[in-house]
């Protein structure tokens, strides 16, 4: 049971008296009943005031003992240990967290009165910890790897600042905060891009994006090896050095255009290739937005299209030149379906059937079998010819 030491009324009264007799000077005693009035007044203000401080005195030391309490609840259940250590780094204290970063490898205690740097795996990172803590007078977010018992290694960022007094450095107070899922997602992200650089780099494609700005920031090496230009050359507007005069406007209109809308886009245009060669792509484009919704910028792939591009005209130049073949023949040349219907007649026919025009024999007559021939037979004899040879010839 704990001992009560405080003094009883009488007791103090009595040493208060005592001190009184003692302390030097003359002693002046009320003559009168107004002295005595005035004096008992005075004492009672005195006492007043005295109560007056101590209620503000008490109510100090609430305030400080919730404070106290507050911090030591944060102090205790954050999940980042905050430490305090003497300038050569001897633990003063510690948070019960550094158990948990430490995967309960350690205790706060076992750990209080050691230095701090002897738990960090490189000597290299041990010293340029607290050079740049020495040279600045605090290091923020300083990455560094915390060594276990069982030599396993957790990374932790370091937050840390020396206190001076009187403008003389007396402790260094900090917080170490386990960033292992931080350092895993950056990892994970530098595969990431690692793939998609060796992705976009591995194949036929040309890729680029822009900013928000409209202005290109990236192009893949597929796209700097067809255009034998650097990255700096292509960057920004750069790109369209190599872009036919001929297809620069409607190319930039287009690109511009969409740009503002945020809206996809397709369009074909020549550019140059490294040899000199203008070549014809196909590019697209897609607006982009990161995790909140905002928009960055847009990307595009291109594809060299040039072989289709000549096919095309080649097939347009055969069409037209059967086209005229077909108009201007003295032959009669016809198209039908399986069920003798005219797909097509050319002049010639026409005139040879007495219309005057392929129109107006495709009009009056609808069933070959029976409008061409003088024997209806005669069509299924010559479909029958087709089915087996794949071609009639000479067939009168």
């Amino acid at each position: 049971m704990k001992k009560d030491n405080s003094l009883s009324p009488a007791t103090l009264r009595q040493q208060a008296e005592k001190l009184f007799k003692k302390r030097p000077g003359k002693r002046i005693l009320p003559r009168t009943e107004g002295e005595m009035l005035i004096l008992i007044h005075e004492l009672e203000l005195q006492k007043l005031e005295l109560e007056i401080q101590n209620e503000e005195f008490l109510d100090a030391q609430l305030k400080l003992q919730l404070s106290e309490d507050k911090y030591r609840t944060f102090f205790e259940s954050m999940p980042d240990a905050f430490y305090e250590a003497t300038m050569d780094g001897t633990l003063l204290d510690i948070s019960p967290s550094i158990e948990s970063i430490s995967k309960g490898q350690y205790t706060r205690a076992e750990l209080i009165g050691t230095s701090l740097v002897e738990y960090f795996l490189n000597n290299s990172d041990q010293n340029s910890l607290v050079s740049e803590l020495k040279g600045n007078g605090s290091v923020t977010d300083y990455e560094i790897s915390f060594l276990n018992k069982d030599k396993s290694v957790v990374p932790v960022a370091i937050s840390s600042s020396i206190v001076f007094e009187n403008g003389v450095p007396v402790k260094i107070t900090g917080m170490m905060r386990d960033i292992t899922e931080r350092k895993q997602a950056e990892n994970a992200l530098q595969e990431s891009e690692e793939r998609y650089c060796s992705l976009a780099n591995s194949g036929q494609v040309l890729i680029w994006s822009s900013d928000t700005d409209k202005k290109c920031t990236y192009f893949n090496q597929v796209w700097l090896d067809f255009t034998g230009r650097t990255f700096e050359q292509e960057y920004g507007d750069g790109w369209t050095d190599g872009v036919h005069p001929d297809d620069l406007e409607q190319c930039f209109e287009i690109y511009t255009t969409s740009f503002d809308k945020r809206e996809p886009f397709g369009m074909v245009y020549r550019l140059r290739r490294h040899d000199g060669e203008y070549r014809y792509l196909q590019d697209n484009g897609t607006p982009q937005y990161n995790s909140h919704g905002e928009f960055i910028g847009f990307i595009g792939h291109c594809l060299d299209i040039s072989e289709l591009k000549l096919a095309e005209e080649a097939k347009r130049g055969s069409e037209e030149k059967y086209r005229n073949i077909f108009i201007n023949s003295l032959e009669g040349i016809f198209q039908t379906r399986a069920d003798g219907s005219y797909l097509s007649v050319n002049p010639a026919l026409a005139k040879m059937y007495g219309f005057d025009s392929p129109e107006e024999l495709m009009s009056s007559r609808i069933n070959i079998a029976v409008d061409a021939y003088a024997d209806p037979h005669e069509r299924e004899n010559f479909l029958r010819l087709m089915t087996e040879q794949g071609f009639v010839k000479g067939y009168e």
